[in-house]
């Protein structure tokens, strides 16, 4: 679903568009800076990875240059803004300009040098590695809406998910030795989902099923796509016991098989995976385009062949936005079939020290 007015879409996807870009920083966004104050910015939007494609939990991270003197504070608050064309004069009266946020960030780290200060920010999700303590409280969580909620009230009480789970799955026992960001993962990826922070700052979970956007050759710049639609039948979920539990058509060809492996696999979870994902079909592929700053990761598209009328389904499995005064990304669509079947081993929750994987990115043309 996208989250921005109609007039905001059609100015975006207008091959002639303005793009401008407003910064807010600070918990009450009272210090701006604008397009002459911004040399750039990139922000790197992750949801599936190439060993993984359901129970991720990923930071996203927006990396802004700026032409400035001025100090700003390591975990200071950064909300990016994007609109489009100036406001239109109207019997004297200026029409205001819509704008869209990007997100919530926090400064992780900053260097300053040649009059230019980098910033590197993430979204909350980063934060959130740090082991949970195993209680009696979560030992005794029986399903994944207990867990849920257990994990989000040791996070911060102003904390909540977008939309409730529509249901809950029982849990036969809580593993132990995980973050809040990983127990997210497992639970979303019980569900056949990754889970998110959405650009105001609430956990959502990505489910990757509705198209919300059609892309024509109008609006990108090139296109590579898989030969074959992939199209699951078939989900195999691995516990870390080695305990593998099995839906779906039993002779699916690896392609059409959803393998991975989640501490809170069960056959009841393996069911609620494969009743989302059954007969669900999208090509694997990347795409240089126009940046349009309401698609996100987990996002669904239908995109225009370069050469025909034909339309062919993309999930956004990641999102690489960048401003320098115009506006490009590239989408990537990831294979669901990795190349060796999952091990039945802990699953790393990512974060920590390390910056999330930087992408290769395409300098604005006419975008």
């Amino acid at each position: 679903m996208i989250d921005a007015s109609d007039n905001y879409i059609e100015a975006a996807l207008s091959p002639g568009r303005e793009v401008n870009c407003r910064i807010a920083v600070g918990a009450n966004g009272d210090r701006v800076f604008r397009d002459a104050d911004i040399i750039s910015f990139s922000l790197d939007d992750t949801c599936q990875t190439e060993d993984k494609f359901i129970g991720n939990a990923c930071a996203v991270r927006f990396l802004l240059e700026l032409k400035t003197n001025q100090n700003i504070n390591k975990n200071a608050k950064v909300i990016p803004f994007i609109s489009f064309g100036g406001g239109e004069e109207t019997e004297g009266e200026e029409t205001e300009v819509e704008e869209y946020q990007l997100g919530q960030f926090f400064v992780a780290n900053k260097i300053r040098k040649n009059g230019k200060l980098t910033l590197t920010c993430y979204d909350k999700m980063y934060w959130l590695d740090k082991p949970l303590n195993y209680t009696a409280a979560l030992r005794a969580c029986g399903n994944t809406a207990d867990l849920l909620d257990y994990v989000i009230a040791r996070i911060t009480p102003e904390q909540f998910m977008a939309e409730p789970l529509e249901t809950s799955l029982p849990i036969s026992k809580v593993p132990s030795g995980y973050s809040a960001r990983g127990y997210l993962g497992f639970i979303a990826g019980a569900f056949g989902g990754n889970i998110k922070y959405n650009r105001f700052g609430d956990f959502e979970i990505k489910y990757c099923d509705e198209e919300v956007l059609t892309i024509t050759r109008d609006n990108y710049m090139d296109l590579s796509l898989s030969e074959d639609e992939y199209v699951i039948h078939k989900v195999e979920m691995m516990n870390t016991d080695g305990d593998t539990f099995t839906i779906g058509n039993g002779g699916a060809e690896d392609t059409a098989t959803l393998r991975c492996v989640n501490p809170l696999a069960s056959n009841n979870a393996a069911i609620s995976v494969i009743s989302r994902w059954y007969g669900r079909g999208y090509y694997a592929g990347e795409l240089r385009m126009q940046g349009l700053p309401f698609l996100r990761s987990g996002d669904r598209i239908s995109v225009q062949n370069m050469a025909n009328d034909e339309y062919h389904s993309m999930i956004i499995s990641e999102y690489s936005l960048r401003y320098d005064g115009g506006l490009t990304a590239i989408v990537r669509s990831l294979s669901n079939a990795p190349t060796d079947p999952p091990k039945p081993t802990v699953v790393s929750t990512g974060g920590g020290d390390e910056d999330p994987p930087t992408y290769m990115y395409v300098r604005p043309t006419q975008f």
